[in-house]
């Protein structure tokens, strides 16, 4: 199983990259810190995801929706699993 993680400090703008990044390296599981997203449903978030993997995340809670959220975590997995 290969493993990778990034500290993304806002993943608003870097999906193509994060995208490139985990089907050059062929991650089977890819992290990410500090998604800086409110919502599990962020497209942003989505796009992230090559095709054939799937994504589970957990936005850092924020009561105010007008100040930056500089937290969030996520896992992006490649849905074929190996023994």
């Amino acid at each position: 199983m290969k493993l990778g993680l990034l500290n993304a400090q806002s993943v608003g703008n870097k999906h193509t990259a994060i995208t490139d990044m985990i089907t050059t390296g062929e991650y089977d599981v890819f992290l990410l810190t500090e998604t800086w997203l409110t919502a599990s449903t962020d497209t942003a978030l989505t796009r992230c995801a090559p095709t054939g993997y799937s994504v589970i995340d957990k936005p850092r809670p924020s009561k105010n929706t007008f100040t930056p959220n500089h937290g969030g975590v996520a896992a992006i997995s490649n849905n074929v699993t190996s023994c």
